[in-house]
């Protein structure tokens, strides 16, 4: 009788089921409008899971030229009704050595939860990305699974080569209920853009954030620190300032 009851609601939930993909770079945030992928500077605040990234680059005191980069994965709403989780292969030290299998017919077992709270609004990730899930030594990257209230899952692979400065999220989405997909992500056809050096037009930036005339900005738009090459708004236009 329960083969009877599971092939019934089978049959009733393949003809409307889907599965699709999207792809995309990103300099700062990254997270999920709708059933897809939006990249884009948020005109307002973001509700539930989103990503964002930061990227920098200077010389330090002994002139030594210096990269760093750091991404996380926010929640300053958990009432949004959306979940994540990360593959285990990144946070479970037994799994360190270990080489990064995965299949598309995904066991939610081999990802743990990321809780969020009042407290605990924010994890970071750039400590766990490793190459070994690509197989590649410029890209670092992990997995992770996304659920969107009851409307969808997506399956994605988050990261960034080591030649650009932006980050990249490219998902499997499936809308079955379940987590078996049709294939693993990749980003091979992904178009990355480089390292920009104007800064985000004043739509796109969040509310009530503003660059102040005057002051230093690295070329991703955060605040210059220790003398790096900046950009500086005058008159209300950024102009490129290099490090003497």
């Amino acid at each position: 009788m329960q083969k009877i009851v599971l092939l019934l609601i089978a049959l009733t939930i393949a003809p409307w089921a889907k599965t699709w993909e999207d792809a995309e770079p990103f300099y700062y945030y990254a997270w999920f409008e709708d059933d897809s992928l939006d990249t884009f500077w948020p005109a307002e605040e973001i509700q539930g899971i989103y990503f964002y990234g930061e990227y920098g680059s200077n010389y330090d005191s002994m002139g030594v030229y210096r990269e760093s980069s750091e991404i996380y994965v926010r929640n300053d709403s958990s009432d949004a009704g959306d979940s994540v989780w990360i593959s285990k292969y990144w946070m479970d030290d037994s799994l360190r050595e270990s080489p990064v299998v995965m299949d598309a017919d995904v066991d939610r077992d081999d990802f743990r939860p990321l809780t969020f709270d009042s407290l605990h609004t924010e994890h970071d990730l750039w400590p766990l990305l490793d190459e070994r899930a690509e197989n590649i030594s410029e890209r670092k990257s992990l997995f992770l699974l996304y659920r969107k209230d009851t409307s969808y899952y997506a399956l994605c692979l988050l990261g960034k080569i080591s030649w650009d400065c932006q980050f990249y999220m490219s998902c499997q989405f499936q809308d079955d209920g379940t987590t078996n997909f049709d294939k693993i992500p990749n980003v091979e056809d992904i178009a990355f853009h480089g390292c920009f050096i104007s800064l985000p037009k004043a739509s796109r930036r969040p509310p009530n954030v503003g660059l102040q005339d005057g002051v230093p900005y690295r070329v991703n738009g955060t605040r210059s620190r220790g003398g790096a090459s900046s950009v500086v708004i005058r008159n209300g236009l950024p102009k490129l300032e290099l490090r003497k």
